[in-house]
């Protein structure tokens, strides 16, 4: 069974700003939490707002959006997991399907699983997007030669399940 990035969002802007949530299909299957750039093609062929995204290749200038799409549905009341019922853990975002682009402002914050990192960040340090990677990387400065930069506030828990997944929470200091 693979694993795959959980993702649970907290304050965003784009809860109370439609244009900071853009509708994009990914090059390659993704998995949520996964960082990405509009492609060189930036719309999808026969749509006005569909955007093609790829993992970023210049942090420094590039808008570098959260994929985030729903693992669970409510169908007539009941809580339905779009890919089966082994979990929000085997959810990813499938290649040429339309999945939720977040446009980050300082102040938003969320918790992914420890799984959408290169390696393990620190709590009180910070996490960046990287240059041919969706998966952001830990840092131990602020990074000034990226346009994205999250300090990872906190370490806790997702349940999946009946397991708790390791997770950190995530604040945008810069974008």
């Amino acid at each position: 069974m693979a694993q795959h990035t959980v993702v649970n969002l907290g304050s965003m802007h784009g809860f109370q700003i439609d244009s900071m949530v853009k509708n994009i299909v990914p090059a390659v299957n993704m998995d949520n939490g996964s960082h990405v750039v509009i492609a060189s093609t930036p719309l999808v062929k026969n749509e006005i707002d569909c955007y093609n995204v790829v993992a970023p290749t210049d942090v420094a200038n590039d808008l570098v959006m959260l994929m985030v799409s729903p693992e669970i549905v409510e169908i007539a009341g009941y809580r339905v997991g779009i890919q089966g019922a082994d979990g929000i853990a085997n959810f990813y975002n499938k290649q040429g399907e339309v999945s939720g682009g977040y446009i980050l402002g300082i102040g938003d914050d969320y918790v992914m699983t420890a799984d959408g990192f290169s390696s393990m960040p620190t709590v009180g340090q910070y996490a960046i997007p990287a240059n041919g990677s969706t998966k952001l990387a830990p840092s131990a400065t602020d990074d000034t030669n990226t346009r994205l930069v999250y300090q990872v506030t906190n370490k806790e828990s997702i349940r999946v399940g009946s397991k708790r997944i390791d997770a950190y929470r995530l604040l945008v200091v810069k974008s």
